[in-house]
This record gives C-alpha cells, sequence and structure tokens, in this order.
C-alpha cells in the first residue's frame, strides 16, 4: 500500500512539473506567468500532504488576512518548508541561486515561481530588496527562511537581515510562522527519527525524498504569530529581532 502510495506521489510530481513546463512556454507575462506558478504549487502541496496522510495543524489562521499580503519569516529545516507554507495560500519563496543550480530541486523553485538572490555576493542586496519590495507591492506573498539554511531542528539559528528591508521599503507587515515538526508514525520525532524530516547539511535530496513519501504519517504543527506591524519609528534590526524571538519563543527544539 505504502508502495502504490508513493508511486501516486511521483506520478503527481511528475504532472505538476509537465504542465508548468507548458505553462512557462505559453505564458509570456512574467507576472501572470508567477501566479500560476504559485496556485499550482499551492494546488499541489495540499493533494501531497493528502496522499502521504501528513497532518497539518495549523494555528491561529485567522492572521493571515485574505485581502492583506505579509513578508513571512519562518524557521526552516527541510523542503518539506515550502510546501508547508505553500498549502496555506499562494507564496512566492525567495532561495539562493546556489538552489536553482541543484539537480531537480533547481526546476523544481523555478516552476513554483521563486525569486533567486545571490546569498555569495552583496553587492547585488540593494537590487535583490528593490525586487522584493515590488513584488510585496504587486500583491504577493513573499516568504523568506532568514536562517538562511535548514538545520537538524535542535535550535533557531540567528537571522539574516538584508532581505528583510524589503518589508520596510513597501510599508508592509512582517508574519512570523512557527513550523513545528511533531509526531512521524505516532512517535515525537527526536534526533533518532528526524532525519525523515529534516533535510539539511549535505543529504542528497532523491534518497531523503523516497524515504519520506513511503512514511505511513506525519504530524506537523503551523502556528501563524501576531504580524510585526510597520512603523516609521521602527528599525530593521529591532524588527528582525522581534521576529526571531516571536519564533524561538514558540519553537520547541527537537532533542
Amino acid at each position: 500500500m505504502r508502495l502504490l502510495r508513493a508511486v501516486i506521489v511521483v506520478l503527481l510530481l511528475i504532472n505538476h512539473v509537465c504542465l508548468t513546463l507548458v505553462a512557462k512556454l505559453l505564458i509570456r507575462d512574467e507576472q501572470t506567468r508567477r501566479r500560476f506558478f504559485l496556485r499550482k504549487a499551492t494546488n499541489f502541496s495540499r493533494r501531497f500532504f493528502h496522499l502521504l496522510h501528513v497532518e497539518l495543524v495549523i494555528e491561529n489562521p485567522e492572521r493571515l488576512r485574505v485581502n492583506e499580503n505579509y513578508l513571512w519569516l519562518a524557521n526552516h529545516m527541510s523542503y518539506l518548508d515550502a510546501l508547508i507554507l505553500a498549502s496555506l495560500r499562494p507564496v512566492c519563496f525567495v532561495t539562493s541561486m546556489e538552489m536553482k543550480q541543484v539537480p531537480v530541486l533547481g526546476l523544481l523553485t523555478e516552476l513554483g515561481g521563486c525569486l533567486y538572490t545571490e546569498r555569495r555576493s552583496k553587492e547585488n542586496l540593494r537590487g535583490e530588496v528593490a525586487q522584493l519590495a515590488q513584488a510585496l507591492l504587486d500583491g504577493f506573498d513573499i516568504a523568506i527562511f532568514p536562517e538562511g539554511t535548514s538545520t537538524n531542528g535542535t535550535g533557531i539559528l540567528p537571522f539574516k537581515r538584508g532581505l528583510i528591508t524589503a518589508a520596510m521599503d513597501a510599508k508592509k507587515s512582517i508574519l512570523p510562522i512557527t513550523i513545528q515538526y511533531q509526531e512521524i508514525e505516532g512517535k515525537k520525532v527526536n534526533t533518532g527519527n528526524r532525519d525523515l524530516l529534516c533535510w539539511y547539511g549535505d543529504m542528497s535530496f532523491a534518497p531523503h525524498f523516497f524515504k519520506l513519501i513511503l512514511l505511513k504519517s506525519v504530524k506537523i504543527r503551523v502556528r501563524i504569530l501576531p504580524e510585526l506591524l510597520m512603523t516609521d519609528r521602527e528599525s530593521r534590526d529591532s524588527l528582525v529581532a522581534a521576529a526571531f524571538e516571536a519564533i524561538k519563543a514558540n519553537y520547541e527544539p527537537i532533542q
């Protein structure tokens, strides 16, 4: 049964890639194409979790207001986190040019409507911030994993600050979100089983993904925290510190 489910998941992924590749060729307007990619990513994520019996417990969904868009900040442990956030509603992720160059994952990020930054160079930071600010002004929700890399879940790394300036430039609020991996097949996530979900360091994508889709069930909590409002008196550093403290306070380290 699990093997059959895994086959269905792979077919779902292939179908998603084929559909978005066709859209990439046919839809010329960049904004229209990105919105299409983001909607399809949301549909895929929801179907993916349904097939894999992933239970997402969403706390405070009313804080994600329908007529507002935000800069989302969340902790980061795996490529799963992007699917988790995308399942809430269409959201544009920011990732690195390094990720774009990873086989398979690079293509998936492009077809998921991601925006890219060159984190190895600070020279383009101002232009990248301007690009994100414009996307926020255009009505896109933008998601950043401010730790800058995925972790093993034993804690929250200090947040990188540069790109968060985009929210201030666009006068949009920051929405902190905590992702908590809670259970794998009925057992609490711990240091012994966490690598079935966490993807970090030099782990290879394909072996990890195929182990993941063979799991019987997973439970993940997503807690949407109060938005951090932009004011003229706020500094970038104080907003980043507030977001970090909010996410850290609501996260239980994997032990």
